[in-house]
């Protein structure tokens, strides 16, 4: 709400940006009124099923894991019986890789296409979050970072390359001088 108060008091120079601002802020309140009915709605089912509210808690303890997303794990998944091993539930929310194979060659692509389009990237943002938030993960990611830079070198030079400009180019230290460090 106070985001939308704020931007309530932004005007622009010209009167259009103001009608346009005005418009976009109405559709922006008539678009979270039923989101917050919904999530009303989610919080009650929370209070009042022990069942869901002893799951929910504990995902929530998980880093990067809020309410919203600890509930939407729970009713898209509601029973972790149903799959049979790890790989079938990452394979359900769609955290496998697309993999390509004829013959002898296979060439593993990005993230495969089939997923379930509302869990996959609750899951990605919370992984995002928790490394961010939690200083452990974000010990080990930069460890997996370090180690993906040492590992493939050109593929990262040439990223840090094409994302640089001339100007924020950094020039390397000269070599040591043996003979100024002898004197």
């Amino acid at each position: 709400r106070r985001f939308i108060e704020w931007l309530k008091t932004q005007h622009f120079e010209l009167a259009p940006g103001d009608d346009c601002l005005s418009i976009m802020i109405e559709e922006l309140i008539n678009i979270r009124k039923p989101m917050s009915q919904a999530i009303k709605q989610i919080r009650y089912h929370y209070r009042n099923n022990k069942e869901v509210k002893k799951i929910v808690d504990l995902l929530i303890t998980v880093p990067g894991i809020g309410f919203i997303t600890a509930m939407a794990l729970y009713t898209e998944i509601i029973d972790m019986r149903r799959f049979k091993t790890i790989d079938h539930l990452l394979s359900y929310i769609g955290l496998v890789p697309s993999v390509s194979s004829s013959g002898e060659r296979e060439h593993v692509k990005g993230l495969t296409k089939r997923a379930n389009n509302y869990l996959r990237p609750l899951i990605i943002e919370s992984a995002w979050t928790s490394v961010r938030i939690d200083p452990a993960l974000t010990d080990k990611y930069n460890k997996f970072v370090l180690l993906l830079i040492l590992l493939y070198p050109s593929l990262y030079t040439v990223k840090l390359v094409r994302n640089t400009s001339p100007a924020d180019t950094i020039p390397s230290p000269s070599p040591p001088n043996p003979v100024s460090d002898i004197v």
